[in-house]
């Protein structure tokens, strides 16, 4: 069972009034298991059926609660004020109804307040059909009633034919449709608007620039005010044409730019990556470099440490070499003094040997002189012996 046919018939159980085999036949079947017909859009079409006001209000209730329900159409049902009320006070907030038909209601007073509330809440509703009611009737109603057309930002179509409207209600409608940015097309034909409401609605539309039809049939407006009328539509028209025209060029540029901004956001992210991608590589050889650092200052360090080790010990070498250099040259001062010393010893040993040499030669000479003094006396011994044998 739909979910708007489930509720429609909750709602007349608690209402206690007997559902209509008219209504629920606007309602879908769904088929058995495809769980798919709360998803289904439903258009209501209740023309001629006998609504009283309880039912009005379930129907209201039902609207405000689903979301399948795109349009509604009420249309020769004879609802009454009341019921207008009850169906009203539900579509106020409605948030799906895009099209609304209370045709041949005999609608007056209470229901343009009514509908002057919903016109002015509802932010969905375009298309509006008033026709053959009797909304002109009371001048302050409609314009109660054009009050909430003036603030709609919303509704496309609505239609007005013969709801007794006079030149007092065109001026009001007049006044809301300066102000009105979004109503597309107007019936208003058959009403009792005559010249001076023709003119009203002329004056509006040097203004108005979103109205580009408007059904003026059967107002008794004499023919140079309809042609200025249509005129004045005809250059709306013209205009929306040139603003869709534009709309569509300023779209078509839109997209192009969109593209070309999609593609140049693909080569940013692009390079974009290739830049990370870059941007890693150099950080890992910036960490490695960092590291190598790391290692070259502490080899210098420990390189630094060794070279102070060699200039404390060049240091002390030099210290060393000094003391060897100032013992050497003690050394060779103490070698010159004793070569000197030497030389000298040499010099009187040389003169003392000279000496000796002399004595010796002396001695000898002396010696020989007296081995020869010696061998004559014992020459002479012996001769002495011999002559005393």
């Amino acid at each position: 069972m739909s979910a708007a046919r489930a509720e429609y018939l909750r709602l007349c159980s608690e209402h206690h009034v007997k559902p209509l085999k008219v209504i629920l036949k606007q309602f879908p079947q769904p088929a058995h298991g495809n769980g798919l017909d709360d998803l289904q859009h439903i258009k209501i079409d209740l023309s001629g059926a006998n609504l009283p006001v309880k039912m009005c209000a379930v129907i209201g209730k039902v609207l405000q609660r689903d979301r399948s329900i795109l349009s509604l159409r009420v249309a020769d049902c004879y609802i009454t004020e009341e019921g207008c009320l009850a169906l009203c006070a539900f579509l106020a907030d409605n948030t799906m109804l895009k099209g609304l038909s209370l045709k041949g209601n005999n609608l007056r007073t209470k229901a343009a307040s009514a509908l002057s509330t919903v016109l002015k809440r509802n932010k969905v509703i375009e298309s509006l059909s008033l026709e053959w009611n009797s909304l002109g009737t009371d001048e302050d109603a409609f314009a109660m009633l054009m009050d909430g057309l003036a603030v709609n930002e919303t509704l496309h179509h609505l239609d007005l034919r013969n709801n007794h409207i006079t030149h007092v209600g065109a001026r009001n409608l007049a006044s809301a449709l300066i102000q009105n940015r979004s109503l597309n097309e107007l019936d208003l034909s058959w009403n009792n608007c005559g010249l001076v409401g023709g003119r009203f609605l002329l004056d509006c539309l040097q203004h108005n620039r979103s109205l580009a039809v408007m059904n003026v049939t059967g107002n008794s407006i004499p023919e140079d005010v309809a042609s200025a009328l249509a005129a004045s539509l005809q250059r709306n028209v013209d205009r929306q044409q040139l603003e869709s025209t534009y709309a569509s060029q300023s779209q078509h540029l839109t997209n192009a730019l969109d593209q070309e901004m999609t593609t140049k956001k693909k080569e940013i992210s692009a390079m974009i990556d290739k830049l990370e991608s870059q941007r890693s590589a150099f950080d890992a050889a910036l960490e490695s470099s960092q590291e190598r650092i790391v290692e070259l200052q502490q080899d210098v360090a420990q390189r630094s440490e060794e070279v102070a080790c060699l200039r404390a010990s060049q240091a002390a070498s030099e210290a060393a070499l000094r003391v060897s250099e100032q013992q050497s040259a003690q050394f060779r001062a103490l070698a010159e003094q004793l070569q000197a010393e030497l030389s000298e010893a040499r010099d009187t040993h040389s003169e003392e040997l000279k000496l000796e040499k002399q004595r010796f030669a002396s001695l000898q000479a002396e010696t020989k002189a007296a081995a020869s003094q010696g061998s004559d006396e014992a020459d002479a011994l012996c001769a002495k012996v011999c002559w005393y044998w």
